[in-house]
């Protein structure tokens, strides 16, 4: 007779755990899964809350979600002040990365606004693992987020095409997966520790197959190519650049591909070492200044039609400048050129400087030779989107506001042999 309460109390204390992590999630419109947060550090998790939406009366978190969640003002919210905070600040990365695509940017704002703040959260959500973190308190560890399908795919279509550091073969919300992205893999990527760009410390699932009970959450998405009234400025947003979005980019374009037939080889002794560098045959300078000149003289091209004139700039694909090499109100011509890493300047393609920032042919200079256009191409083809190369004093980033990629203007090299 002894033994039978000490069995009891051995068999409630192995199943402890496991009641501990089951839950009765009641999936109602304007109920939540989740509100404020039980942890702390750079991306807190989330206390488990399945009751009903709360008003959001505190002025900082009013101001938050009315900047960055439009969509949800003056309802009520599955999140606190705290979590509003944590989320801006979390997609602070996010935003400087996609600022360059306004759809995109949004689309993936929505997506995160949804989940965390929705008043009609428990319709598209199910917390499905926990952890205690205090008496009477669990944190949400893993969550299953219901997502239409027209609604990653529209994601899929405005993001897919960002690229990392201007490489056409890394996309930013692929890695290296490239041209065989598909919709499951971006949005895996975008949520892994890989990426870095994970805006929460748990986990987030994406399942195909609706639950009874539950919505898909189907907010309409942006297009990259067509332009729309951005929720959170109100104003009509440009379409994304072709660099970033494939529907951007015209119809027709033209190449124009220069070879050299100059006798001698091309390159430098490096300064310091005094080590051979070899180039192409084009990288001769004067041949560079030619061929600007070329490119100069095709930008100014301009045809009489009818009773005016045509010119380079009434047909060229223009995207608005970024700053600050380019005004975001100048509509500049997308010209994918080798010369776009010295802004197309030829006082910039023909700059030398000393060790000591003195102009290479200034007289009485007693110091070496210490920088010139050998060693921009060779600091703009490894980081085409750099703000400055220290050692010439000028950037790498175009008049448009784009990055180059090498591999689009410097053709036909193997590797990075350019």
């Amino acid at each position: 007779m002894a033994m039978t309460p000490l069995r009891s109390i051995v068999l409630l204390l192995l199943f402890a755990p496991c009641i501990a992590q089951e839950h009765f999630t009641n999936h109602t419109k304007g109920f939540c899964i989740w509100y404020n947060q039980c942890t702390t550090g750079d991306k807190p998790l989330n206390c488990f809350y399945n009751g009903p939406a709360k008003n959001l009366t505190d002025p900082e978190g009013v101001q938050i979600l009315n900047s960055l969640c439009p969509e949800l003002t003056g309802q009520r919210t599955c999140c606190s002040t705290q979590q509003l905070v944590a989320l801006h600040k979390n997609l602070k990365t996010m935003l400087e990365l996609t600022n360059r695509c306004p759809a995109c940017w949004n689309n993936i704002r929505r997506l995160y606004c949804q989940l965390t703040c929705s008043q009609d959260q428990s319709l598209f959500t199910n917390p499905n693992s926990f952890i205690p973190v205090s008496e009477g308190k669990e944190a949400v560890l893993s969550v299953e987020y219901f997502v239409s399908s027209q609604f990653k795919q529209g994601l899929f279509e405005s993001c897919k095409d960002l690229t990392l550091e201007g490489y056409t073969d890394l996309k930013l919300f692929c890695g290296t997966m490239g041209r065989w992205c598909t919709t499951k893999s971006l949005i895996h990527y975008m949520q892994s520790a890989e990426s870095g760009l994970a805006p929460y410390a748990f986990d987030i699932y994406f399942p195909d197959i609706l639950p009874r009970k539950l919505s898909w959450m189907n907010e309409t998405t942006f297009k990259c190519n067509k332009p729309f009234i951005d929720p959170q400025s109100n104003k009509t947003t440009s379409v994304c650049s072709c660099q970033d979005c494939v529907g951007s980019c015209p119809r027709r374009s033209e190449q124009l591909i220069i070879t050299s037939t100059h006798p001698t080889p091309a390159g430098y002794h490096r300064y310091g070492d005094e080590k051979w560098i070899p180039f192409g045959p084009i990288f001769h300078l004067d041949l560079l200044n030619q061929a600007l000149d070329l490119q100069d003289a095709i930008t100014k091209l301009k045809v009489s039609f009818g009773d005016s004139s045509i010119t380079f700039e009434d047909i060229c694909f223009k995207t608005k400048g970024h700053q600050p090499f380019a005004p975001n109100t100048t509509e500049q011509c997308e010209i994918q050129s080798v010369f776009q890493y010295f802004q197309n300047n030829k006082t910039k393609l023909n700059k030398c400087l000393t060790s000591m920032g003195y102009n290479c042919d200034e007289p009485n200079i007693t110091d070496f030779r210490a920088a010139d256009f050998h060693d921009h191409l060779l600091t703009c083809t490894r980081s085409p989107s750099s703000l400055m190369d220290y050692r010439l004093k000028e950037p790498c980033i175009s008049v448009f506001g784009g990055a180059i990629d090498p591999k689009l203007v410097l053709d036909g090299f193997p590797n990075d042999a350019y």
